[in-house]
């Protein structure tokens, strides 16, 4: 069932993109009904004599600073593990516009109904993800679907998530009315689209996503079209959260020099603040200087004045020296770096994009094939495309992978070995192959064949003597058996006649 879509869910951001055939090697991204191709993740709550009422997006987002008590930002990494939320209380909770209780894991709702008394109730993150997702399910169905489908998904989740996580999301999924077909990493969403046109074999990979809380990197080593993630770091407290707050100050500041007024002092004029904020250095990615007007900032007086681009890049150097910090912090080893892929809304920063390619001097750096806050979506949807939609994984399952290329030859002739199971192949996996005798020992019962176990990330080559026993002379042929199996001690490979 065609098209298919991918969905990149996010601590701030969501966004969507199709593809409308198997064959089709251009996604699209589908704008949301106020035409911005990322939607916000944010709802926005109303008790009604019918039950909960949701909205969704940016209406949602602009209720924020008038109506607190009933809009939920920020919930995605919520769903993480208690003890993770715990140690990032101060970057996870301050960012939620209502109240959380730690006890219960829900959000306290303050809902007034006909300006009556105020009605409180309690609602987790996984509902309010679910409600965020049914948004994204309407968009989906939007694209010549019949009413009764259920459009058929791929989600990515950040590398730092536990796999435990993912079930949870694909329930939410589901609820919201999608078929999920796997849930995977972004990063690992993040390459498929680079991968189509730039020679990643044999290459390690690093992907660096910074959103809105948080900066996570992700090593991948990728042979034979298998993407093997090799290590990961982070999550590190550099966010969009930290590159807002500089502006943020910056109105205060400024704010206070002309009118002695502190915006520190309401909670209504720092959001209002926030707000235009985002919007300034959301704009300042393209433009070189935008106009800064908030309407009644603070006690009836209006804020305007001009920001540009060279004051906001002096203004985020500090940041910009603590991320140079992390990258060399992080211990990706001696090896040869070929490539560097940038998502996240805040890749979009001109001079972030030059901090990070002024790191990896050696590499190409890519961050222009698609817009950052998109390329995870873009990569899901291009992977949603190659499943089968009659065998969809379960994708809470972890995946394991065959990390060498398996050859077999005769005696000496290594010029004529055969590639039996290339690097990626899942496993447990078992698997009948046929090889022809030795042409100079073709009547020979019993003879020699090598196994190469090749990994070539590593540079290491093991051949093993195996001796096969033909079950019929008259047979120029030998079948093999060749499994692949896993216990305590590693991987397992047995070959049987």
């Amino acid at each position: 069932m065609y098209p298919r879509f991918g969905i990149k869910v996010g601590n701030s951001t969501l966004c969507i993109s199709t593809v409308k055939s198997s064959t089709a090697t251009k996604p699209e991204v589908i704008a949301n009904k106020q035409g911005d191709r990322v939607s916000q993740a944010c709802a926005f709550i109303e008790k009604t004599e019918h039950g909960n009422e949701f909205e969704c997006g940016l209406t949602a987002k602009q209720k924020m600073a008038s109506k607190p008590n009933q809009t939920i930002a920020n919930s995605f990494q919520l769903l993480l593990p208690k003890e993770f939320v715990e140690k990032q209380e101060v970057a996870v909770l301050h960012r939620v516009p209502a109240n959380f209780n730690s006890e219960s894991d829900k959000f306290e709702v303050k809902s007034s109904r006909n300006s009556d008394e105020e009605e409180a109730f309690e609602i987790g993150a996984v509902e309010v993800l679910t409600q965020l997702l049914k948004s994204e399910c309407e968009l989906a169905k939007q694209q010549h679907l019949e009413d009764a489908e259920r459009p058929i998904v791929v989600i990515s989740m950040p590398t730092y998530y536990p796999s435990e996580v993912s079930k949870t999301i694909k329930k939410a999924a589901e609820e919201a009315g999608f078929t999920v077909g796997q849930v995977i990493h972004e990063t690992t969403a993040a390459i498929l689209p680079y991968s189509q046109d730039n020679d990643m074999e044999n290459k390690y990979v690093l992907c660096i996503k910074s959103g809105g809380l948080f900066t996570s990197i992700a090593l991948y080593y990728v042979q034979n079209g298998f993407y093997s993630l090799e290590k990961t770091f982070g999550p590190f407290s550099i966010g969009g959260d930290q590159f807002t707050e500089v502006l943020i100050d910056y109105i205060a500041q400024e704010f206070f020099r002309k009118y002695k007024l502190d915006i520190n002092e309401s909670k209504r004029a720092r959001a209002k603040a926030r707000t235009a904020a985002e919007n300034c250095k959301n704009i300042l990615t393209t433009l070189p200087n935008t106009q800064l007007y908030i309407d009644s900032l603070m006690d009836g007086v209006d804020f305007n004045v001009q920001i540009t681009r060279a004051r906001y890049e002096m203004l985020i150097q500090p940041i910009l020296a603590e991320f140079t910090k992390i990258l060399g912090n992080c211990a990706f080893g001696e090896i040869d770096l070929s490539h560097v892929i940038l998502l996240g809304g805040n890749m979009k920063i001109p001079v972030l994009q030059e901090t990070i390619k002024g790191f990896f001097k050696k590499s190409k750096v890519h961050f222009n094939l698609h817009s950052p806050d998109e390329i995870a979506a873009i990569g899901c949807s291009l992977h949603s495309a190659n499943l089968d939609g009659d065998n969809l994984n379960d994708s809470s399952e972890p995946y394991e992978g065959l990390n060498a290329n398996l050859y077999l030859w005769h005696n000496n002739n290594v010029d004529e070995k055969k590639l039996i199971l290339p690097i990626g192949t899942p496993v447990p996996h078992i698997q009948e192959i046929e090889i022809e005798a030795d042409k100079e020992n073709v009547s020979a019962e019993e003879q020699l064949f090598n196994l190469e176990i090749s990994c070539v990330k590593e540079n290491k080559t093991n051949v093993l003597p195996i001796y096969v026993k033909r079950p019929n002379l008259n047979e120029n042929k030998f079948s093999l058996n060749v499994k692949i199996d896993k216990n305590e001690n590693g991987l397992q490979v047995h070959l049987d006649v």
